[in-house]
C-alpha cells in the first residue's frame, strides 16, 4: 500500500484548534495574554486534566480571578503534582 499526498491533502489549522491539538500552544497563549508563568499554567492545566474538569475552570479562577467556586479535585490534582514535582 501506498500513500501519496499532494497539496490538497494538507489543511491548516485554525488558531482554536491549534491551542485545543497542542497543549503547548495554549499554555504560552495564557502565559502572554495574562503575564504568569508558563510552568505554573502547565499545572494548572494538567491539575484539570487530572480532576477531569473544564480547563476553563482554571483560566477562569487563577486567571481572570473570577469569584467561582473552588473545585476541590482541582486542588488535590494540583497538590499531587507539586508532590511529584518534589519527588523528581
Amino acid at each position: 500500500m501506498s500513500a501519496t499526498y499532494t497539496a490538497s491533502n494538507i489543511r491548516v489549522l485554525t488558531p482554536a484548534e491549534t491551542a485545543d491539538r497542542f497543549g503547548w500552544v495554549k499554555v504560552a497563549e495564557l502565559a502572554e495574554r495574562y503575564r504568569r508563568p508558563e510552568q505554573w499554567i502547565a499545572r494548572g492545566l494538567e491539575a484539570c486534566r487530572r480532576a477531569r474538569v473544564d480547563p476553563d475552570y482554571f483560566e477562569r479562577r487563577y486567571l481572570q480571578r473570577l469569584n467561582i467556586p473552588r473545585d476541590e479535585r482541582v486542588d488535590a490534582a494540583m497538590r499531587e503534582l507539586a508532590t511529584e514535582r518534589r519527588r523528581s
